[in-house]
């Protein structure tokens, strides 16, 4: 994408794989809040159940986020309008 000077739809993309990668930061971010909600007793159901909601909640509002945060830095440049990237000559 970036060769063919495709740079808003490359940012889209890079967006959505850094969030779909922080998948697995955000898993060892809910464990050990489950571990201490229910070690305090606010929670009151098994890790195999906790472990269906957070396998969802690693990915899911990240994708989401990036969602937002793709459609709003998605700017062109004016290069980008015309199909030119500046110091590289028009390719047809």
């Amino acid at each position: 994408m970036i060769l063919a000077g495709r740079y808003a739809e490359h940012r889209r993309w890079m967006i959505r794989s850094f969030s779909l990668i922080m998948a697995g930061v955000m898993l060892r971010v809910w464990v050990p809040l489950y571990y201490g909600l229910a070690g305090a007793g606010v929670v009151n159901f098994s890790f195999e159940t906790a472990y269906a909601a957070i396998a969802w909640l690693c990915w899911v509002p990240n994708l989401l986020i990036a969602r937002a945060a793709a459609g709003s830095a998605c700017t062109r440049t004016a290069g980008e309008r015309r199909g030119t990237r500046p110091g590289f000559p028009r390719t047809a």
